[in-house]
């Protein structure tokens, strides 16, 4: 499939080639267009999600290292949304900013369970999606972008995982 998307699961995958033959182009384009910029939305909005936990767990006493890794997925956060807003406008997508809503204060219980789902599940579903997009995608741009993505999301996996296990007082 050159220029499209396909469904995995609940999540589309994006093949990007540099054909221009296939006469189904710019009505994929625009599709893949669309996938590149609701990616660079989301990875937008995870810079916040890592300054947001990284804010209450110096609060609650979490050991530095953790917080300099925190630090550091949240960099990360931020140069994929720029590699994801440029490929998105590469192939004539608009990226909006994300609407971040206020929360009050968590429990460290209610951090944990959004670690489980945000971090261990859905960051480490992210990382395989990123490695598999990668494999498949034929652009080279798109290529290399997405084994990026894929190896800070395995770390973000792997953070997710360690905090899991970690007791903070």
């Amino acid at each position: 499939l050159a220029h499209g998307v396909d469904r995995v699961g609940a999540h589309r995958v994006l093949h990007v080639d540099d054909e221009v033959c296939d006469e189904h182009r710019p009505a994929r384009i625009v599709e893949v267009a669309g996938v590149l910029a609701e990616v660079a939305h989301l990875e937008a909005a995870s810079v916040h999600t890592f300054a947001d936990l990284r804010a209450r767990l110096r609060v609650l006493g979490a050991p530095s290292d953790l917080l300099v890794r925190l630090e550091h997925a949240e960099a990360d956060e931020v140069r994929h949304t720029e590699a994801m807003a440029r490929l998105a406008v590469r192939f004539g997508g608009t990226v909006s900013p994300p609407v971040i809503a206020q929360v009050g204060e968590r429990s460290l219980f209610d951090l944990a369970v959004e670690n489980m789902r945000e971090g261990c599940v859905r960051e480490t579903y992210g990382a395989l999606l990123a490695n598999y997009q990668a494999l498949c995608a034929q652009d080279p741009e798109v290529r290399e972008t997405m084994l990026s993505v894929a190896a800070d999301e395995t770390a973000h996996a792997e953070l997710s995982w360690d905090l899991a296990v970690r007791q903070i007082p």
